[in-house]
């Protein structure tokens, strides 16, 4: 990092020049690394890997943690896609108004998080053709985000009994969270095992310990959050980067526990 000072402060030609704003991108990207590192919690020597490696650490750091791109999926450009799409959409909506462009606006509008928006344009595609199933799990998937669990049963509820399988059991799990966040303990517990019986997803796994921890079952819960994070240790790198926020927050779900006696 004082490489990378250094370099700014000495300026006397094109070449300098050039060399300076090399290290004022790699000052830039190092800050940027290091504001991630403190927003989600890693291991507190990254700060100083990042800090003393002269721009290299944040190199590995990124390489470890955002390579898969979940990272560069937040940056301004990368909704470019999505925006041109919304504006075709709306301009069909104008002349067309179809129930199937407002769904897809929808669609849209949850993967970029705009939850607001997408539960308009559900509310909208149900509207003009309420037999849609696909809007009616979308705006149940979107309600439940919104942390409005009751609404989102009405329509996880029906869907469920009529496709339990729907979309890769991805109906299933979020029937299971609903469930937990409604306070139906015993209903979601049976949603969540059946589930993992069919899946070995780990955020379905940590959030089915916390179901143990509020049904009180600790040790159950403290016995999968060590399998998870032993199962982490032990996995590729790659599976490591992907999962890794999963198996800290394992980790620190067992801290919690361990503290209260």
């Amino acid at each position: 990092m004082s490489y990378l000072l250094y370099r700014l402060q000495n300026i006397h030609s094109f070449g300098d020049l050039v060399g300076a704003l090399f290290a004022l991108a790699m000052l830039a990207f190092a800050v940027w690394m290091i504001i991630d590192c403190m927003q989600n919690g890693r291991e507190y020597y990254w700060f100083w890997i990042i800090m003393m490696s002269g721009g290299l650490g944040a190199f590995i750091y990124f390489y470890m943690y955002h390579w898969n791109g979940s990272l560069i999926d937040s940056l301004p450009w990368s909704g470019f896609i999505e925006r041109r799409k919304i504006k075709e959409l709306k301009s069909r909506i104008h002349f067309f108004d179809k129930a199937a462009h407002h769904e897809e606006l929808g669609d849209i509008y949850l993967r970029l998080g705009k939850l607001a928006e997408a539960e308009k344009s559900y509310r909208a595609a149900l509207e003009r053709d309420a037999t849609s199933f696909d809007a009616g799990v979308s705006l149940g998937y979107v309600l439940l985000a919104q942390n409005r669990a009751d609404e989102a049963w009405t329509y996880l509820r029906p869907a469920y009994a009529a496709r339990p399988d729907y979309h890769e059991d991805e109906l299933l799990w979020q029937c299971a969270r609903c469930q937990m966040a409604r306070g139906e303990f015993d209903e979601s517990k049976s949603l969540y095992e059946y589930f993992l019986t069919r899946h070995s997803y780990y955020a379905a796994q940590v959030e089915f310990a916390q179901l143990l921890v509020k049904m009180g079952e600790r040790e159950k819960a403290m016995e999968l959050l060590h399998e998870i994070s032993d199962d982490l240790q032990n996995s590729p790198r790659y599976v490591q980067r992907r999962e890794g926020k999963w198996g800290r927050q394992a980790r620190r779900i067992l801290r919690e526990l361990s503290a209260v006696k």
